[in-house]
């Protein structure tokens, strides 16, 4: 906790209040509790929406669903991603050859057109916008974890456990992976920031299966339109999404120390 400090604390704070949504929420999310674009008042903290939701349940349950897809990506990225970049890094030759020329082109394509392609193929919805998410994130991630990777296998203490008849999945399991773990955590961390971002970004483009569930990016651009007569339907959900980024690219640069 010492490592983590002050941003793990936010970070968990906002992941725990999201999670507990349903207990906290004093107003059912997509019930019209209020006039609409009502102002902040102590029965509506946050104020209400266009329709006359409350803003401060909206925000609270958008919270979990934009966390949910976000670490559904987090987790495609970081095992797909970390399986192929150590074994990328660690074993070379072919392999690492194929894996970087396709994370290569991947990189040459900005990371919202790669998202944007795969909901074009698939369809929207919260899984569709997880796997873009995780998609768009995977070769930057990839290409640290081989980095990590390579530099471990030089060290000497590889060199001697190899002399000593260790197996090349005897160094992986117990030298590499621990080693290369605080930097893969770090790395994790910002993909964490990325997966949260896009998903927003995507929900705010419209791609969400249903507009009316409360997702913090779909909650932006209602509050767009709105933004001059009542800007806290915005402002809400802006927000907890960048204390979410600040709290988790502070996370991120602690690990790296």
């Amino acid at each position: 906790m010492r490592r983590i400090g002050f941003f793990g604390q936010l970070l968990g704070l906002l992941v725990l209040v999201s999670l507990c949504a349903p207990l906290i929420a004093p107003y059912d999310p997509l019930a019209e509790v209020s006039p609409p674009l009502a102002a902040p008042s102590g029965q509506h903290l946050f104020g209400a929406d266009l329709i006359g939701r409350d803003v401060f349940s909206r925000v609270l349950h958008g919270g979990a669903r934009t966390l949910s897809i976000a670490l559904t990506a987090f987790a495609c990225t970081v095992l797909i991603g970390g399986a192929l970049g150590i074994s990328a890094g660690f074993f070379g030759g072919v392999l690492d050859a194929v894996i970087v020329s396709l994370t290569d082109a991947l990189l040459a394509i900005p990371s919202l057109l790669i998202a944007l392609s795969l909901l074009t193929l698939a369809g929207s919805g919260s899984l569709q916008i997880a796997l873009a998410a995780a998609l768009s994130g995977l070769p930057a991630y990839l290409r640290v974890v081989r980095a990590a990777a390579r530099s471990t296998r030089t060290q000497p203490y590889i060199e001697a456990a190899r002399a000593v008849g260790v197996g090349s999945f005897g160094l992986l399991w117990r030298h590499v992976l621990p080693n290369t773990a605080p930097i893969c955590l770090s790395a994790g961390m910002v993909a964490l920031a990325w997966a949260i971002l896009n998903a927003a970004t995507l929900h705010f483009l419209g791609f969400g299966s249903d507009p009316s569930l409360p997702e913090w990016g779909a909650m932006l651009a209602e509050g767009r339109a709105v933004f001059r007569a009542a800007p806290w339907v915005a402002c809400a959900p802006g927000v907890a999404l960048t204390l979410t980024l600040f709290a988790a690219n502070g996370v991120a640069k602690r690990l790296a120390r």
